[in-house]
């Protein structure tokens, strides 16, 4: 019998929810912390989302094929 099995990379980053309702962008931590201010460049390309678009992933930083690690410059305290 055929078995699936889908792997998940683990990535050093931010676990997040985005949602756009209206001309409103949120973007926050699992534990309710804003995260506009740290990724103020998601916040504006989400701006282009439908209405109603909601997001749950993580945030990452990703260079030359691999991921980064630069995120440690815009770590704001408790983030988790």
């Amino acid at each position: 019998m055929a078995h699936e099995t889908r792997q998940s990379l683990e990535k050093d980053g931010y676990r997040a929810l985005l949602s756009v309702d209206g001309a409103r962008v949120q973007l926050v931590s699992r534990r309710g912390t804003d995260l506009s201010a740290a990724f103020p460049e998601i916040v504006t390309g989400a701006a282009q989302l439908s209405d109603g678009t909601a997001v749950d992933g993580e945030i990452v930083v990703w260079e030359a094929d691999r991921l980064g690690a630069c995120l440690s410059n815009r770590q704001p305290a408790c983030i988790s």
